[in-house]
């Protein structure tokens, strides 16, 4: 039961890792986050411990030193984010999936010229937004033109007041 159960929270963290690929991606509400902030924060951090003893007790103390060390620096940090990443993203996407209408959610750009990575190419980066879901992707350079830090901008798509997948945006105004 309880293998069913990381399965399902697992799933939900890749859902919400994997969710830009298409389109501009999803975007957690700012409101959403605030609200919800002690709740991802405990579960990041049971996350972090469950990931960081399993890791430590599976070691196999016959292999490489480096491993090893890798092992026990980056697992906190992965099981934070899976801890964290399914209440928080991975819920509300797939409520914003189901149940999900035309919403409208205001959000402040920070960076226009971020560098683009794998499956987000023309990146807008949004303030207070988590990492790994801070970016609209694949924006045009055209629609990025008189957007700047601090900019309010207008994302619209399919969600709800959680989040929404986002299609279109535009200027706080226009």
């Amino acid at each position: 039961m309880a293998a069913i159960f990381v399965l399902i929270w697992m799933g939900l963290g890749g859902v919400a890792m994997f969710s830009r690929f298409f389109g501009y991606g999803y975007l957690p509400s700012t409101n959403f986050l605030n609200e919800t902030a002690s709740m991802r924060i405990s579960f990041g951090l049971m996350g972090a411990v469950f990931v960081t003893f399993s890791s430590i007790t599976r070691i196999d103390i016959e292999r490489g030193e480096l491993r090893k060390i890798l092992t026990v620096l980056l697992s906190p940090f992965l099981g934070y984010f899976f801890g964290s990443a399914p209440a928080t993203i991975g819920v509300p996407m797939l409520v914003a999936a189901i149940a999900g209408h035309h919403v409208e959610i205001t959000y402040q750009v920070s960076k226009t010229d971020g560098s683009p990575d794998k499956g987000c190419r023309s990146p807008i980066e949004i303030e207070e937004l988590p990492f790994a879901f801070n970016k609209l992707c694949n924006v045009p350079s055209d629609l990025k033109i008189g957007l700047g830090r601090g900019t309010r901008i207008v994302v619209e798509g399919r969600g709800t007041s959680l989040g929404v997948y986002a299609t279109a945006f535009h200027r706080v105004g226009q």
